[in-house]
């Protein structure tokens, strides 16, 4: 079972559960049971409705069951609780819920810690916040994603802003488009959007893969996970089953 009731997906999940489902069912004879629990409406709220429901169309075809609007309200090694009541039998729980700013960022901000454009915390002068510790309002109306790619160009408005008051100088509104996002779903397939534009399928997978790739640092790497991904298209994973005296011997 796994609980996302935060804004993270775990890319992977899928190939994971089809992988270890076949094996389970090749050696003991048993099927899983894999639920994905969920506190929003939908899933990827971060990209369009549209996604949201291509990437639950093609997991839902895989046998992965949904609990959308639901919050784990207690876990324990035999089963998982609901808000809603509902007990769901399980021995296993992956928890993907998204980070909590820390402690000290809510004793100086408001609770919706909301900053303003330029970063600054209002009412409080000289304390400025980025990342996932802020709200940071966009020209649209609503605020930018907690992402990587924002956090980093918010770390250097925020230095530029900070350099900007202490010479005196007015500082600058936040304002950053965005690369895009790419989430996998496995089984070779993937869904985004990158540049204002709709990517899923087949496609995106490439995309989402390349872009992995250009982020790992050092040919080395590279090329080793290259080789890695290469061989997963033609063969299959491996899997390994233990005995108990093999584990003891």
């Amino acid at each position: 079972m796994a609980g996302s009731p935060g804004r993270n997906w775990s890319p992977n999940s899928s190939t994971s559960y089809t992988t270890c489902s076949t094996s389970i069912q090749r050696l003991h004879g048993l099927r899983p049971r894999f639920v994905i629990v969920h506190a929003g409406d939908r899933l990827l709220q971060e990209l369009s409705p549209a996604l949201g429901r291509y990437a639950q169309r093609k997991l839902d075809g895989r046998g992965v069951e949904f609990r959308l609007g639901a919050r784990v309200s207690k876990a324990t090694a035999e089963d998982v609780t609901l808000d809603s009541g509902e007990t769901l039998s399980t021995r296993t729980l992956a928890w993907t819920a998204g980070n909590r700013p820390h402690p000290l960022a809510r004793q100086v901000m408001t609770p919706s810690l909301t900053v303003e454009p330029t970063l600054q915390v209002p009412g409080i002068p000289g304390v400025w916040a980025l990342g996932d510790c802020a709200r940071i309002p966009d020209p649209a109306g609503g605020t930018y994603p907690p992402t990587a790619q924002h956090a980093i160009r918010e770390g250097r408005t925020a230095a530029r802003n900070i350099a900007a008051v202490l010479t005196g100088r007015r500082p600058a509104p936040f304002r950053y488009g965005g690369l895009g996002v790419l989430v996998s779903l496995g089984h070779r397939t993937a869904a985004g959007e990158v540049g204002g534009r709709r990517v899923s399928g087949f496609l995106a997978w490439i995309l989402w893969r390349s872009v992995y790739l250009s982020k790992l640092p050092g040919a080395e790497k590279r090329l080793r996970v290259l080789a890695d991904w290469t061989l997963d298209l033609v063969f299959p994973r491996d899997i390994a089953l233990s005995t108990k005296d093999e584990r003891h011997a």
